[in-house]
């Protein structure tokens, strides 16, 4: 999820997520793996902007690949007023977190990367 957070091992299924300034860092366990069908990971501790998260993979249509379902539970930082703020712009970030989140996951399965911009000329400093 390196457009949302970075995510780093801790052993033992456990997963620190950084999230930057704004939003935090929390920490995570694996709470349930069935290799190939369903991940779900639970915050451990207070302070996590998800609460709660879950992957579930099933093969798409036609033999067409696989459907990726992300689900998430999210506890907005700022107390009322986050949560205020969130029930004001509806699921509009959550949603373009996922669907951000989910392509560079396609992104990585697929070619063994996630794409960025900087080997691009337009993504280099300004020499000026």
């Amino acid at each position: 999820m390196a457009p949302f957070a970075d995510v780093q091992p801790t052993g033992d299924g456990q997963t620190r997520w950084n999230a930057g300034p704004n939003l935090g860092s929390w920490d995570m366990r694996l709470a349930d793996d069935q290799p190939g069908e369903f991940m779900r990971w639970e915050a451990q501790g207070g302070g996590a902007l998800i609460r709660e998260a879950s992957v579930r993979f099933r093969p798409a249509g036609g033999n067409r690949g696989t459907v990726v379902v992300l689900r998430a539970s999210l506890d907005p930082p700022g107390g009322m007023l986050g949560r205020i703020a969130t029930q004001m712009l509806g699921n509009t970030l959550p949603a373009a977190l996922a669907s951000k989140s989910l392509h560079y996951f396609k992104a990585l399965v697929q070619t063994g990367e996630i794409p960025t911009t900087e080997r691009q000329p337009a993504a280099r400093p300004d020499p000026r």
